[in-house]
């Protein structure tokens, strides 16, 4: 449940900062594309953020209930921690990375409405994607190295699982970047706009499934209450993307 809550909490942060940096790029651009963009991100806006607001109180109520000290973390990062430098980095990449693909996905909804601006919506978001993730994975690799011996230990087969779930989000990484930049060069990118998000999909879990694995041992285990509260919680916040992803597509119906 927590891996659930968790992966909602990072897309929907990533889409409300990483559409807030498309927009403003967008607004200084200001071709009619691009203001056309800014209104569809702005309709989406308030869902994405509503749903990263309802997935955070899910997660810390896991994390509390378990009493994890990523709880406080969440709040209050350990800005003094090695390898703050990288992480920072990694999430203003990944942020503009996972929106643009939003963009570019969203374009398979406007297909038949507006081929053109369609298919320029899809290159545009692929290339916000493609060029942020491709830097994002040096700047991964550097985070990981700064983490602490014993965890780098863990990743290396120290621990089963959690060697696993990084090695899937390397490769899926690799996969996601591969397909994004296939979808924008070719004339009939859908089924290659699936096969990214697929990949990413299973990346973003498989880092999860590494942080979850990787976090300090919790206390006892979780009653009923907190489950059935999270459920409903992360079942809201992944309501509220899909709003924002409606919201988007019927934006440019009506505009």
């Amino acid at each position: 449940m927590l891996v659930a809550s968790l992966l909602v909490y990072f897309v929907s942060l990533d889409l409300t900062v990483g559409g807030l940096m498309l927009a403003a790029n967008a607004r200084w651009r200001g071709t009619p594309e691009h203001v056309d963009l800014v209104r569809g991100i702005r309709a989406a806006m308030p869902w994405t953020a509503a749903a990263w607001l309802i997935a955070s109180g899910a997660s810390l109520l896991l994390l509390g209930a378990s009493g994890s000290p990523l709880a406080d973390r969440m709040v209050l990062p350990e800005w003094t921690a090695p390898g703050t430098l990288p992480r920072i980095l990694h999430f203003l990449f990944a942020a503009p990375a996972v929106a643009g693909f939003a963009v570019a996905y969203r374009s398979l909804g406007i297909r038949r409405l507006d081929p053109l601006f369609a298919r320029w919506l899809a290159r545009h978001g692929l290339v916000w994607f493609v060029l942020c993730s491709a830097v994002n994975l040096p700047i991964g690799g550097a985070w990981l190295v700064k983490l602490p011996r014993p965890v780098i230990e863990r990743l290396e087969g120290g621990d089963t699982i959690a060697m696993a779930a990084i090695s899937i989000a390397v490769i899926g990484a690799i996969f996601a970047v591969g397909f994004g930049a296939l979808a924008a060069v070719l004339p009939e990118p859908r089924a290659y706009l699936h096969a990214t998000a697929v990949s990413l999909v299973i990346t973003l879990a498989a880092m999860v499934i590494v942080r979850e694995q990787l976090r300090p041992a919790g206390g006892a285990p979780l009653d009923a209450a907190p489950i059935t509260a999270a459920i409903l919680l992360t079942a809201a916040a992944g309501g509220c993307l899909w709003l924002a992803s409606s919201a988007f597509v019927r934006r440019r119906a009506s505009g």
